[in-house]
């Protein structure tokens, strides 16, 4: 009887730790915010969030008639079937995010504004702060774009994106040092963009860090050769430098690749 009861108390202290075990999984998992991939501008939906707790068939469906939409270039649709979701679970996470994106598309920026706040209310992720600040940005609010990318960088150093966009930001703002600072910093994360050097090449260019700002059109263009807007970039600086060959022929690599800014350029060489 004795070591009954005693295979009792072990069964249930053994229980008890797998009780424990699973529900620190559980929080585990429901705090963990995947960013998925998409490009942050708003033309694509990132992939569904792990912490969308969508054990209800009819959300996960809804979701994924949403995103059937919004690649579908359906925005209006594709928000009504998002607010189902919302209708559905009021703290979705996801559907509130995806809702601000058919907004973004659509103009409605005040809308998309207040649904990416809702998103970062119920799971602040980086992916939705650098969304709220592409917002931010249409609004004309640099400052308040500045702090959502901070915000989205401080939650995830990795998500160069983040850095990117502030960059670009500052060159708006005029604040150039600043910006070299960050498409640096994207550098030293994604080596192989050529959409960082040339962004950095514009700032080194502003600051009249010419030989700098040359360099990285060179590197942009010897890592994707169709990259037509470096060499518009890196011939309007060989213009500058008094290398009218050079400037040319950028010019008509950046015309033949699509560039219309190139057309314009290329007057000048025909005189």
């Amino acid at each position: 009887m004795k070591y009954f009861l005693y295979f009792c108390k072990l069964a249930i202290s053994i229980g008890s730790i797998f009780l424990f075990m699973r529900n620190v999984f559980i929080i585990i998992l429901l705090s963990v915010c995947y960013a998925g991939v998409g490009r942050v501008d708003g033309q694509e939906l990132p992939e569904k969030n792990a912490v969308v707790s969508l054990s209800d068939s009819a959300v996960e469906a809804l979701y994924a008639e949403g995103k059937g939409l919004f690649l579908q270039k359906e925005y209006a649709r594709a928000a009504e079937v998002f607010s189902k979701m919302i209708s559905l679970n009021a703290s979705l996470a996801t559907a509130y995010n995806d809702r601000g994106s058919c907004y973004r598309m659509l103009g409605a920026y005040e809308r998309a504004a207040a649904d990416y706040s809702s998103a970062i209310m119920y799971r602040p992720c980086a992916i939705y702060y650098c969304n709220r600040g592409s917002i931010r940005v249409k609004m004309d609010d640099y400052e308040g774009a500045v702090s959502d990318y901070s915000l989205a960088h401080a939650l995830d150093s990795t998500y160069y994106l983040a850095l990117n966009n502030r960059g670009i930001v500052y060159l708006n703002m005029g604040a150039y040092r600043r910006a070299v600072e960050d498409f640096s910093a994207c550098i030293r994360l994604n080596p192989s963009n050529h959409l960082l050097y040339n962004n950095r090449g514009i700032a080194y260019y502003k600051l009249k860090e010419f030989e700098k700002s040359i360099s990285d059109f060179d590197t942009a263009i010897s890592l994707n050769a169709d990259y037509g807007n470096a060499y518009l970039h890196r011939g309007n600086l060989k213009e500058m430098l008094d290398d009218d060959a050079g400037a040319c022929e950028d010019w008509s690599h950046a015309s033949v690749l699509g560039v219309r800014q190139a057309e314009n350029c290329l007057k000048n060489c025909r005189n």
